[in-house]
């Protein structure tokens, strides 16, 4: 994210109490996946796990924070 678009303090805690899980969950497979230890076969579960733990909550603050920057 630009250094110039910023989430609002609403926003900010939500990312960061959300990503925290998120980005452990995903480095932790992908990990997973490369040194064979499961296999993927089909990304449909990867996305749903990442979608319910709130990726989309994440992606609409990003997207506030970036559209009150263009109406500035």
């Amino acid at each position: 994210m630009p250094t110039y678009v910023n989430l609002n303090e609403e926003e900010g805690n939500e990312v960061a109490n959300l990503l925290t899980d998120i980005e452990t969950y995903m480095e932790s497979t992908v990990l997973a996946w490369e040194v064979g230890y499961t296999e993927l076969n089909d990304e449909t579960e990867y996305v749903q796990t990442i979608q319910g733990m709130g990726i989309d909550a994440v992606i609409a603050d990003y997207q506030a924070a970036y559209e009150r920057y263009l109406e500035r």
